[in-house]
């Protein structure tokens, strides 16, 4: 048994993307609306497989076992970052997507499986 998320759903449009991109047809048995409810059947073993993002599959090591999908046809979730025009508190915001963007949170992301832009 095999479980993925919906096309509706962001990690259902990545699933997609990389099956197109791996030239592979896949008929899964449950589409999930959430990433983490993949995650759930497989670890309970409810399902043999399902696609999950690497931060979540890091996350869950210790229940699964993951196998990284080749780079060459695997898709990425872009996080964007900004800070609204009507911000109360711009300078603080603005303090944040520089941590954010800066050299410390990117080594905390990076440990938990996001990859630098």
């Amino acid at each position: 048994m095999v479980v993925v998320c919906a096309d509706s759903v962001p990690c259902g449009r990545g699933t997609s993307a990389l099956l197109t991109a791996a030239g592979v047809q896949l008929t899964p048995d449950s589409l999930e609306d959430r990433v983490r409810a993949v995650l759930a059947k497989v670890a309970a073993g409810e399902a043999d497989a399902g696609i999950v993002y690497v931060t979540d599959a890091l996350a869950a090591a210790s229940t699964i076992d993951a196998v990284t999908i080749p780079a060459e046809v695997n898709s990425t979730t872009e996080y964007p970052i900004a800070i609204t025009r009507n911000s109360r508190n711009p300078i603080t915001a603005r303090a944040f997507v520089d941590f954010v963007a800066g050299p410390t949170a990117r080594a905390i992301l990076e440990k938990y499986g996001f990859a630098a832009p």
